[in-house]
């Protein structure tokens, strides 16, 4: 059984129900990897990497490395995610550092990261959840937040902002990750079918994101942002 739409909550709650039996698997984002290994967020640091060559090229000399201390947690991953490159969108231009000043910039409430880039780049960050997000941008409560464009349409909070940065600051990452008990718990058959589906299935989905980014830019310019 498969729960979509993030019904079973944000995803410290996701992988928490996962720890504790209540789910088996999930597929989160840099944010929910740290929840179980922190070094997952060295891949998703702003500013380190502008190619995706460069992304691929850390992740497969780091990835056994992440996904051993993951077993040691108790979870085992079947697979990683590119969600996209995070750009800057807001209500006026950013185009320095200084610029952020006025910013009411949204963070997540689970962020390990961005914290600490606003007390470098002084900002007036706003905590929230995810599905907490469009109702700010809406009342105004928030004017600026960073997320891949094709995020950024599909939760339609590009439809609150005029702008965006044409530079990303890296790569948003993430993964599907299942409780090693469940998986024990399988046929050796059952194993194997499971890691090559989710492989191919991983290798799929990062090509397909790289597709989605360049539709999604171009839907953004052709609304005038």
């Amino acid at each position: 059984r498969i729960y979509g739409g993030g019904v079973q909550g944000d995803e410290p709650e996701v992988v928490q129900k996962i720890r504790t039996g209540r789910l088996d698997a999930g597929s989160v984002t840099a944010t929910g990897l740290s929840l179980i290994h922190r070094p997952a967020l060295v891949l998703q640091l702003p500013g380190t990497f502008y190619r995706r060559e460069q992304l691929d090229a850390a992740r497969r000399a780091l990835g056994p490395e992440i996904e051993a201390g993951m077993l040691e947690h108790g979870f085992r991953m079947l697979g990683w995610a590119d969600i996209g490159r995070p750009h800057i969108f807001s209500r006026r231009p950013i185009r320095v550092p200084a610029d952020f000043a006025q910013a009411h910039v949204w963070v997540r409430a689970d962020d390990l990261v961005l914290p600490a880039f606003y007390e470098i780049v002084p900002a007036q960050p706003v905590v929230l959840s995810v599905p907490e997000v469009l109702g700010a941008l809406t009342s105004r409560r928030i004017d600026t937040f960073l997320a891949p464009p094709a995020v950024a349409l599909a939760l339609q909070w590009s439809a609150h902002v005029t702008h965006m940065n044409d530079m990303p600051l890296g790569f948003l990452i993430g993964g599907s990750v299942i409780s090693e008990h469940t998986f024990a718990s399988l046929t050796d058959e059952q194993r194997t079918v499971l890691l090559e589906t989710s492989q191919q299935f991983h290798g799929l989905s990062r090509r397909g994101a790289e597709r989605a980014e360049r539709e999604s830019i171009e839907a953004l310019r052709g609304r005038g942002i």
